[in-house]
């Protein structure tokens, strides 16, 4: 059998006998199919074609897909209705980036400082586990809002939000390879602590964090307040012991 590629048409030609047709027939239309899906999906072409055309993708891209390092969903999350989140250990590599982020934060002379430190006695932590919250209503909700900010920043000609009053940086970037994963750093996104009780932690999961029930009576008014600090998150995280 013989086979012609014709690239003006786009197609290809095979002849031969009926069988050899037939089976090289599947195997064009197999290759064709993996070729697709590869090109639609984002983790490959972050992969292969970088940040920029990764960026493109995403914001062009009409349906939403789960996250590289989700376990519970995968692929697209079209037809996904849930609205309750869930909780997943996160895998040894995320728990293991987590840790080093809390460790690189933390500041031992400023633990205990401050009226919302109050009887908080310790001068470390210790990271002994590692959840992911993996809610596809308000991942949706998420990507939304990322792709119509960067429809409005497409250039990315974007100034780079500074760190604190006083420092070299924001405290939380540096893990190059972890914010590439998890972030669009191009349009400022990262990492920040939010410290609370466990009493609220399900509440979070399944609603995501509502500046509405925050309190009226906090420094700066009601609202969800972050941190790139782990010590200063460490102050909100519970019982003070």
């Amino acid at each position: 059998m013989w086979s012609c590629l014709d690239h003006s048409k786009k197609t290809v030609e095979l002849s031969g006998d009926k069988s050899q047709v037939v089976r090289q027939q599947r195997i064009v239309q197999q290759l064709l199919r993996k070729f697709s899906d590869q090109s639609a999906d984002l983790e490959h072409i972050r992969q292969t074609h970088g940040r920029k055309a990764y960026l493109h993708a995403f914001s062009s891209k009409p349906d939403v897909t789960a996250p590289s390092h989700w376990t519970s969903y995968k692929g697209n999350l079209h037809d996904i209705a849930e609205i309750r989140g869930r909780l997943v250990q996160a895998d040894a590599k995320l728990r293991h980036a987590v840790s080093q982020l809390v460790t690189k934060t933390w500041s031992s002379e400023k633990a205990g400082e401050g009226k919302d430190a109050v009887n908080l006695h310790h001068k470390s932590v210790t990271v002994s586990n590692v959840w992911q919250i993996e809610n596809v209503l308000q991942y949706k909700r998420y990507v939304l809002h990322m792709k119509e900010a960067y429809k409005q920043n497409s250039t990315l000609d974007i100034p780079q939000v500074s760190g604190l009053q006083g420092e070299k940086g924001i405290q939380t970037k540096g893990s190059k390879e972890l914010e590439d994963l998890l972030l669009l750093p191009e349009l400022n996104e990262c990492f920040l602590f939010h410290g609370t009780s466990a009493a609220i932690k399900d509440a979070i999961v399944h609603q995501g964090i509502d500046y509405r029930l925050g309190s009226q009576g906090a420094l700066f008014g009601q609202g969800c307040y972050f941190t790139e600090s782990s010590t200063k998150a460490d102050q909100y995280a519970g019982k003070m012991n």
